[in-house]
C-alpha cells in the first residue's frame, strides 16, 4: 500500500490486508441487535431483531455457522450475556420476556414471559448477570428488576430512572449495581440492602453506555452528542472529567485493560482511548466495508479480537492482539511521550521498592532475636566457605564493561521534566478526528495530532 496516495477521507482499518488474522465478516439474515462472546471457548452468539440467536465458531481466519435457535423471543433481542462458566446464555427482549438457554442442549431451561408476575410492563432493554443465581434486568420505563433464577421470580426492584435503562455494571466487592439511563442520570443500588445508594444530577444528554476504568476507579459513559463524562466511584453527584469532541452517537464503550477503553460511534470507527496517565486517542480501528454506526463492541475470551456490530446485518472482526504488546503501543506515541512515560514508570517502581524494603525492615525488627542470631552464624559460615569463589567472581565482573550509570542530578532533571510534561498533557483536550499524517502499527493507524516533541 502506497501511504502517500491514501485518501484522507477513506476508512483505514486493516492496512494491506495481506494476511488474515481474524475471521471474515458475518452477514446475518436479520439486523443484529446484540452480540456476546463465550467466556472460555471460541464461540460467538448473535441476537437479531427477529428474536433468533445464531451461534458461530471461530478459529484463526475462519469461522463457521454452528446452529440457530429460532424464535427464542417474539421481538428483537435487546440484550444477551453468557454466565461466568459459559454453561448458559441469558437473553432479554422488547417483548418483556427473559430466556435462559442451556448451551449444552440448546434448549431453553427458563422462560419468563410478560404477565402479572413479571414487573416489567415495558420492553426489557438490558441485562447483567450478577451471580450464579441473581440476574438484573432493566426496561424502557426505567425499572430495574432483580431475579432469583432458581425460583424464576423477582426478589427486588428499583424504579428510580425515568427513561430506558441502557446498561448496568455489577461490582461484586461492594455488591452494588451502577446503571446508566436515557434520563441522563447514573443510579447506584445496593443489592444487599435492596435500596438506592446514590443518584447523579441531571445532564443535558442521555447516558447510552457505561464502562469501568480500574486504574482510576472511574466510570465512563457515552452520550449521543459525543462527550464522554467520567465519574469517580463513590462520588456520583457530578462527573470529575469529560472527554469532549468525541464523534456523536457513542452507543458502546468497552473496557480493554486497566487504562484503555474502546468506543464506537456513528462514523463506524472503533477508537482506542488511553485514560491514564494522560488522556490519549491512541488509534482508530474499523473496516472498509462498514458504513453504518457501531452499536456493540465485544472482546473475545483471549483478548486478541473484538467483534463489532451496528445498525445492519454485518458482524465484523478486528485484530487487537497488538494492544497487549507495550512495544507496539509505544509506536503509537511520540518519542517525547515514550521517554517521559519511561521515566515516570521508573520513579513509580523505585517508590514501590522503597516501600517494600521498609515493610521488610519492620518485619525483621519484630522477629525473634535468637532466630536472627542463628541465621547470622550460619550465613557467616557460608561466607567463609565461598570466600575464594566470590573473589574469582569479582575478577570476572571487572573484566566486563560496566554500563554507564546516570548521575543523581540527571535522574532528578528527567523526573522534573516528566512531571512538568504530565501536568501540561493533562490540560490538553483529546482530538478524536482523523489527521492526514498517520503512523502505521501492525496494519493499524495511530492519530498523531496530539504528539509533539518537547
Amino acid at each position: 500500500m502506497d501511504i502517500g496516495n491514501i485518501d484522507s477521507a477513506a476508512d483505514l482499518l486493516f492496512g494491506d490486508g495481506a494476511e488474515d488474522t481474524v475471521p471474515q465478516d458475518i452477514t446475518c439474515q436479520d439486523d443484529v441487535f446484540d452480540i456476546a462472546f463465550h467466556p472460555s471457548a471460541p464461540f460467538l452468539a448473535i441476537g437479531m431483531i427477529s428474536g433468533t440467536v445464531d451461534i458461530h465458531e471461530y478459529k484463526g481466519p475462519n469461522s463457521k455457522y454452528i446452529l440457530q435457535v429460532p424464535n427464542i423471543h417474539t421481538a428483537g433481542i435487546t440484550g444477551m450475556e453468557f454466565t461466568e462458566t459459559g454453561s448458559h446464555l441469558v437473553t432479554v427482549s422488547s417483548d418483556k420476556s427473559i430466556n435462559v438457554l442451556d448451551c449444552s442442549t440448546q434448549q431453553s431451561v427458563i422462560k419468563v414471559k410478560a404477565g402479572k408476575s413479571n414487573p416489567h410492563k415495558h420492553g426489557v432493554s438490558s441485562v447483567n448477570i450478577c451471580s450464579e443465581v441473581l440476574v438484573a434486568t432493566g426496561d424502557d420505563d426505567g425499572l430495574i428488576a432483580l431475579w432469583d433464577m432458581r425460583e424464576q421470580k423477582p426478589v427486588g426492584k428499583y424504579h428510580e430512572h425515568g427513561d430506558t435503562v441502557f446498561q448496568m455494571l455489577f461490582f461484586s466487592e461492594v455488591n452494588q449495581i451502577v446503571s446508566c439511563s436515557g434520563d441522563t442520570c447514573l443510579g447506584v443500588y445496593d443489592l444487599r440492602m435492596r435500596k438506592i445508594v446514590d443518584y447523579s444530577v441531571k445532564r443535558n444528554d442521555e447516558l447510552t453506555c457505561i464502562a469501568f476504568i480500574p486504574e482510576t476507579d472511574g466510570i465512563i459513559c457515552g452520550t449521543p452528542n459525543g462527550s464522554l463524562p467520567m465519574w469517580k466511584y463513590g462520588s456520583w453527584t457530578r462527573p470529575f472529567d469529560v472527554f469532549d469532541n468525541h464523534p456523536k452517537e457513542c452507543d458502546t464503550i468497552m473496557t480493554y485493560n486497566d487504562n484503555i477503553v474502546m468506543t464506537g460511534a456513528c462514523d463506524g470507527v472503533v477508537r482506542v482511548i488511553q485514560v491514564f496517565p494522560v488522556k490519549r486517542n491512541l488509534c482508530h480501528l474499523g473496516g472498509n466495508t462498514r458504513r453504518q454506526g457501531i452499536s456493540k463492541i465485544r472482546c473475545s475470551h483471549d483478548r486478541n479480537m473484538i467483534a463489532v456490530s451496528g445498525t445492519d446485518k454485518v458482524v465484523q472482526f478486528i485484530d487487537i492482539s497488538f494492544l497487549a504488546d507495550d512495544q507496539q503501543l509505544d509506536k503509537l506515541r511520540s518519542k517525547a511521550e515514550q521517554r517521559h512515560l519511561a521515566t515516570l514508570r521508573e520513579a513509580t517502581d523505585e517508590a514501590e521498592e522503597i516501600a517494600l524494603r521498609e515493610k521488610m525492615a519492620e518485619a525483621e525488627e519484630d522477629s525473634d532475636w535468637s532466630d536472627a542470631d542463628s541465621e547470622m552464624d550460619s550465613s557467616e559460615d557460608e561466607d567463609d566457605s565461598d570466600k575464594e569463589e566470590g573473589e574469582e567472581g569479582e575478577d570476572n565482573d571487572n573484566e566486563e564493561e560496566a554500563a554507564p550509570q546516570k548521575t543523581a542530578r540527571q535522574v532528578k532533571r528527567e523526573r522534573v521534566a516528566a512531571a512538568k510534561w504530565l501536568k501540561d498533557e493533562k490540560r490538553k483536550t483529546v482530538n478524536f478526528q482523523y489527521e492526514r499524517k498517520r503512523r502505521r502499527v501492525q496494519g493499524f493507524w495511530g492519530d498523531l495530532n496530539s504528539h509533539e516533541d518537547y
